[in-house]
């Protein structure tokens, strides 16, 4: 999608063989100028003289000397958005760090991300003030043609977070995005591994055997790969691992996705091998530092198995999340309580009761017995 500037920079030739550039800005009807002189020649250097020229442009634009601009330009607007100088990343911060009031590190850049890629190039110079419901859906209309419907879904939710803010700052009423619906996703087909296959994949040899151990902690506990890793070796108890962390390799220990603590079932055999790879402090450690491993190197040396086995993982959307899905189809194939199993992965639900917020090793027997089921198919053939 292409960006719609409010006016942009150009060189021309005149016949007497000097280089001038020159600018044209959009009218509030939407269409453009004409071509107006910066005065700016190309004496030297053609890049320094265009950016004089762009600087020049900038300066009028923003006194308003090109084309009064009536009310709040979006680009402008949204400059410091998801940055730590944003009022709304600080004022979530200050909340706390529950799922409802934090905010992680990784959400900041996923909606800096979908406010560059998705939202800038439609409505960067559209003022906030004329946004409306009409132009929000040309908008999803026009991004379909681009992107999938859940990029797009994502991009509207974070445009809704920042017309909310413009509300609170009285730009405008009403937020216009709300009311709108969501984009129809279509569900991804993806075909897991069974257990003959995870079979073969830990019965293969690993570059690494910490590694190895890393992806079957996914299987057998259904934790995400950065829950896993940022797994300290105080964390692990004889009956249960204590998640309380997410590592990243960009932004280092932070919390869990929903920002919530838990404790998860681990049989012994689980527990043994976790110990028996440990290093200082965490249990997936480099030997390099006391920091985890990278998630790339577990997901590299799992494809490396997937390839030597002969594992389809493109078609079948196979990845080292799908340990997780593979735990969690399991427990349901084993008629868990899907309460329990929320608890036990960490899903959050608006609807859950705090019945397994405090867990206890007694209240999960079926998890575990599960647990044990699942590892001995999977380690033992």
């Amino acid at each position: 999608m292409r960006l719609t500037k409010p006016y942009t920079v150009t060189k021309r030739t005149l016949p007497s063989g000097k280089t001038v550039f020159y600018y044209r800005y959009r009218k509030q009807n939407g269409s453009l100028s004409g071509l107006i002189s910066t005065g700016i020649e190309v004496e030297g250097s053609e890049d320094r003289a265009r950016k004089k020229a762009e600087l020049y442009v900038l300066k009028l634009y923003k006194e308003g000397k090109i084309i009064p601009v009536e009310g709040t330009i979006f680009e402008e607007y949204t400059k410091e958005f998801f940055t730590e100088r944003c009022k709304y990343v600080r004022w979530k911060k200050m909340l706390g760090t529950t799922a409802s009031a934090g905010i992680s590190p990784s959400t900041i850049d996923s909606y800096r991300k979908s406010l560059t890629h998705q939202l800038l190039p439609y409505f960067a110079s559209t003022t906030i003030e004329k946004i409306t419901v009409s132009q929000i859906k040309s908008w999803m209309i026009k991004a379909s043609n681009k992107w999938a419907h859940k990029t797009i879904n994502n991009a509207k939710s974070v445009l809704s977070i920042i017309l909310s803010v413009a509300v609170e700052d009285g730009i405008i009423e009403v937020n216009p995005s709300l009311g709108i619906e969501k984009l129809k996703t279509d569900k991804i087909d993806r075909v897991l591994l069974t257990i003959e296959e995870l079979q073969m994949v830990f019965a293969e040899q690993w570059q690494k055997e910490m590694v190895r151990v890393a992806a079957l902690t996914a299987v057998i506990t259904g934790m995400r790969i950065g829950e896993i890793l940022a797994l300290k070796k105080n964390a692990v108890h004889s009956e249960y691992l204590d998640v309380q962390y997410s590592w990243s390799s960009k932004h280092g220990i932070g919390n869990t996705k929903t920002k919530e603590k838990r404790k998860v079932p681990v049989p012994k055999e689980l527990y043994d091998l976790l110990l028996s790879v440990s290093g200082t402090v965490f249990i997936f450690q480099q030997s390099t530092n006391e920091k985890p491993i990278h998630a790339k190197t577990v997901n590299e040396q799992f494809y490396l198995v997937l390839v030597k086995l002969g594992i389809e993982k493109k078609e079948r959307r196979i990845d080292v999340h799908s340990f997780r899905r593979i735990f969690i189809s399991y427990l349901e194939s084993k008629n868990v309580y899907e309460p329990k199993i929320r608890a036990v992965v960490g899903h959050k639900d608006t609807t859950m009761t705090d019945l397994y917020t405090y867990w206890t090793p007694d209240m999960f027997p079926e998890v575990y017995s599960a647990q044990v089921e699942l590892i001995k198919g999977v380690l033992h053939a």
